[in-house]
């Protein structure tokens, strides 16, 4: 089978967000606007995971990613949490 371009790029695009799935969760802050998630911000998550703490980046002015920690998803009792939250503060 021969893989076009653009399919190779969403076949890597599925694997490296299949690696990271269930691990983070993108909270929306005093904003009823849809989420949505950005490829480029995959290496993000992965590079400021921390091992005991969950890490949080900022993405847009009222959306942020928290990044939960290596303990916390290797807990026998890790439970993924919701993808998206909507957050008034």
């Amino acid at each position: 089978m021969v893989i076009k371009p653009n399919e190779s790029r969403l076949t890597d695009y599925q694997v490296q967000t299949n690696d990271i799935e269930g691990t983070y969760q993108i909270q929306m802050i005093n904003t009823r606007s849809i989420a949505y998630f950005n490829q480029d911000w995959i290496q993000q998550i992965k590079d400021n995971r921390k091992q005991s703490e969950d890490a949080f980046i900022n993405v847009a002015p009222h959306m942020r990613i928290r990044i939960l920690s290596h303990d916390a998803i290797n807990s026998p009792n890790f439970q993924a949490p919701e993808r998206v939250v909507y957050i008034q503060e």
